[in-house]
């Protein structure tokens, strides 16, 4: 069992949207180096997740529980606390790098600036470990892209730019939200394996915010499911691929092509009937009985997430919140 202290600890986050629920009771560790990834069909709370972890919630959103980075709890600091760790300690990867970026500004100065601030660096030193981190992201001639403005560079460059500047300070964790999705697939391609392999070599951990189910099993060790703002199952990625205890995870998957090459699909891909409810709008009890074929009048209480004997792999437990699971040798989910 891995003993190290966790990079980031996540124990019963809780958001609401006035007295509407919207994440509910959501816990996962990330371990140091560890590469996490978080998935589910849209709306289900992942980009809430990360927006709570950052302490970037907008107005009229209130989190609650517990969020513990290095000894210290992120919902408890202030904004100047928080502008502390945000860019150094946690960094974060957004979806469209066109807005994460300054259009006013060059490159090069919005790399350089993470590190003035954060590492107290002049200028030049900054200037000289921009350009560094430039090549370092293989963005083609660093330093003519130095004096560039985010509009002259393409997607896939510009994304490259903010994962620069995500890894200017060797953070402990960073989050990585929809990374490609403004990309086409030659590049989105590209742009996982950078990242995979840099956040390798800084020692980092990851935690990758996505829909892709091929993405995770390429690029992370470990998988959430979420569904409804909560975790539904979780545990290493390989086992949970090959043999997924709740129907929501089975469902996704059973969505998921298989094409040999030179091969048309024929036959009707599975589907998971009904949609995503609207914010408000889950059933009580398991978040996921009025789309489940399994769903029982057991179903009207909520299962805990609790794990599955003898299923801990490099110091990750299986984990699934199901009255019901497919195939699953645990205890019985007692109601919350």
């Amino acid at each position: 069992m891995d003993t190290a202290e966790p990079v980031l600890q996540v124990t019963d986050l809780s958001v609401s949207v006035g007295s509407t629920p919207a994440l509910s009771n959501v816990s996962f560790i990330i371990r140091p180096g560890a590469r996490v990834g978080l998935i589910g069909e849209s709306g289900s709370g992942k980009t809430l997740t990360a927006l709570s972890i950052m302490g970037l919630l907008p107005d009229g959103l209130f989190a609650s529980g517990s969020v513990v980075h290095d000894n210290r709890e992120l919902l408890d600091l202030t904004e100047d606390q928080l502008c502390e760790i945000r860019g150094d300690r946690i960094t974060m990867v957004f979806q469209e790098p066109m807005t994460a970026l300054n259009p006013v500004m060059r490159i090069g100065d919005q790399v350089a600036e993470v590190l003035r601030i954060h590492r107290s660096l002049s200028r030049a030193e900054a200037s000289d470990r921009a350009l560094e981190l430039l090549a370092q992201v293989r963005l083609r001639d660093p330093l003519a892209r130095m004096k560039a403005y985010p509009h002259q560079l393409s997607g896939g460059q510009r994304q490259r730019v903010v994962i620069a500047i995500a890894l200017a300070c060797d953070p402990a964790l960073i989050i990585a939200d929809e990374p490609t999705t403004a990309l086409d697939v030659t590049v989105q391609a590209q742009i996982l394996v950078l990242l995979r392999d840099l956040v390798e070599d800084h020692n980092s951990s990851l935690l990758l915010i996505t829909h892709d189910l091929a993405v995770v099993a390429n690029v992370c060790e470990e998988v959430l499911v979420m569904y409804g703002g909560r975790i539904i199952e979780s545990g290493p990625t390989t086992q949970v691929f090959d043999s997924p205890h709740h129907p929501y995870t089975s469902g996704l998957l059973a969505a998921v092509p298989e094409i040999e090459p030179g091969q048309e699909r024929r036959e009707r891909l599975d589907t998971i009937r009904g949609s995503v409810p609207g914010l408000g709008q889950f059933p009580s009890g398991c978040v996921f009985r009025n789309r489940c074929d399994r769903a029982t009048d057991d179903c009207l209480d909520d299962p805990n997430l609790v794990a599955i004997d003898g299923s801990e792999q490099d110091g990750a437990t299986r984990m699934v919140a199901c009255f019901h699971p497919i195939h699953a040798q645990s205890t019985e989910a007692s109601p919350r």
